[in-house]
């Protein structure tokens, strides 16, 4: 680091990233992910707006296994899962049960895959949406049924 006045600061790329691997750790007590930070190539910038400093590493870290107080405490709408590929190439998620049953589904529905951009405030990132086409002809299904019913009283 060099200073050339007392309003200007030069810092290396190296020098930023343990500065801010240092703050993860003391600020947040997350040591692994100060390390990943430290020892993978990243890129940084700005958001768009200029209100925060985004980071994208490099690399792969290992999610926290959850705990049954960690169970007990997560949002029921919220869920994390992994993309996966088959070895003919073919991408595939594994749902939780628990959020399989909350929305419906059954085994041997059609889900439709379909890859979106995600504008979130921080920026924006490639996501999925899953559509259960099956659900929607059942639920549409029903609704008919409610509606004939309703009309022979």
């Amino acid at each position: 680091m060099r200073t050339t006045s007392l309003k200007t600061i030069y810092i290396t790329e190296k020098e930023l990233k343990q500065a801010l691997a240092n703050w993860i750790e003391l600020e947040h007590k997350d040591t692994e992910l100060a390390v990943h930070l430290e020892e993978n190539a990243c890129e940084m910038a700005w958001s768009q707006d200029g209100k925060e400093f985004i980071i994208g590493i490099d690399g792969e870290v290992m999610d926290k296994t959850m705990t049954k107080d960690d169970a007990s405490e997560q949002n029921n709408d919220h869920y994390v899962t992994k993309v996966q590929e088959l070895p003919s190439g073919e991408l595939f998620v594994e749902l939780p049960q628990k959020l399989i049953d909350q929305l419906g589904w059954e085994v041997g529905d059609d889900v439709e895959w379909d890859e979106v951009e995600v504008c979130e405030g921080w920026g924006e990132h490639m996501g999925i949406t899953l559509s259960n086409k099956s659900k929607l002809f059942r639920d549409a299904d029903e609704a008919r049924r409610k509606a004939i019913s309703v009309d022979m009283e």
